[in-house]
Parts: C-alpha cells; structure tokens; sequence
C-alpha cells in the first residue's frame, strides 16, 4: 500500500511528466524450514519510502463532454513509470528495498 503525493512540472497536450513521494507499508511471507526440517511460514509488514517519475501518455480515446459531469472520467491515458521503495536506516530483517518499472492504462477524473 503506498500513498503518494505527485508533481506534474511538465504538461503537454500528447504526454505529461509527473514525479510522486510518499510512505509505502510491504506485506511479505516467506516459507522456510526450520532446524528441524518442518516448514514455518514467517509473516509481517514493513514500513517504507517510495519515489516513482513517469510519463501519461494521452489517448483521446474520451470525447469532451459539452456540460462537465462530476465523478466521470475526463481521460484514457498509458501510464509508464519507474520507482523506488527505500527501507528505513536501521530496519532489521528483510530488506524490502526495490526498483520497479511498470506500465498500464489508468482513467483520469
């Protein structure tokens, strides 16, 4: 789970570049032996930072409407992004800390 708070310094009318920052909590489970051969599951949750920059990519796939409407979706957009989860110093355990890169399609309101 991770709530970001984003920047878009660049819009343009085919993309827009935006950058976000914010806490992130990682759920993991990992199943191992213990001494004596017999499986044990180990659960828990972390906290964290995350960092992603990324790109929309506008589709025009949405016609204006002539009257805005509240609540309908304004964009159909492909959305390209890297990002970064940041354990804290001092975090003992698992280290959570990963790049990622994704790309999807998201609706804009």
């Amino acid at each position: 789970v991770t709530a970001l708070v984003t920047i878009t310094p660049f819009r343009g009318r085919a993309a827009s570049a935006w950058v976000g920052v914010g806490p992130a909590f990682t759920v993991y489970s990992v199943r191992e032996a213990d001494a004596a051969g017999d499986p044990v599951t180990v659960m828990g949750m972390k906290p964290s930072m995350e960092a992603r920059v990324g790109l929309r990519i506008h589709t025009n796939l949405l016609e204006q409407t002539q009257v805005p409407l509240q609540g309908q979706p304004t964009a159909i957009e492909w959305e390209l992004y890297a990002a970064r989860r940041f354990q804290f110093a001092g975090d003992e355990g698992f280290d959570l800390s990963a790049w990622r890169v994704t790309a999807g399609i998201g609706l804009a309101f």
